[in-house]
């Protein structure tokens, strides 16, 4: 899951800098990558063998900023802005600080998880669904990482 993780994060930074003249090669490589538009199509990761699709859970931590750009490669539920996803939301405001040097995004960012199935769900949503497949067992108001692994 950490190289998944890595490679998303990978692929954001090269589109975050592809208007550079040096990188255009390498944001052309990028782009040409041809990712599934549905992650349940064929991915062997949701599948359970007695029961089909297995149920979706939470999978790491996110951070969403709309600043109502559209960006390639993004959680299924999101038309707009990007999603940012790491192991802890701290990781994912590092790499919005590397994308946003003038950090625009203050104060206008939600923070939340990424599910096995590709949506983005906020922190009390997540807290919801991390609850009804028993992967935390406390009483917290939300979902924060340490509460997962």
């Amino acid at each position: 899951m950490i190289p998944f993780v890595c490679l998303c994060i990978v692929l954001l930074l090269i589109i975050a800098v592809g208007t550079a003249d040096v990188h255009n090669d390498m944001l052309n490589s990028a782009r040409s990558i041809s990712l599934p538009i549905d992650p349940e199509d064929h991915n062997p990761w949701l599948e359970d063998e007695d029961k089909g699709l297995k149920e979706e859970y939470i999978l790491c931590a996110a951070i969403w900023y709309d600043n109502g750009k559209k960006y390639n490669h993004q959680p299924r539920n999101i038309t707009s802005g990007i999603v940012v996803s790491g192991w802890r939301h701290n990781n994912c405001f590092a790499v919005m600080v590397a994308l946003f040097p003038n950090k625009e995004y203050i104060g206008k960012t939600i923070q939340g998880f990424i599910s096995s199935k590709g949506n983005f769900y906020d922190r009390a949503e997540s807290k919801e669904m991390a609850i009804n497949r028993q992967q935390v067992t406390n009483d917290k108001k939300d979902l924060y990482s340490e509460d997962l692994y």
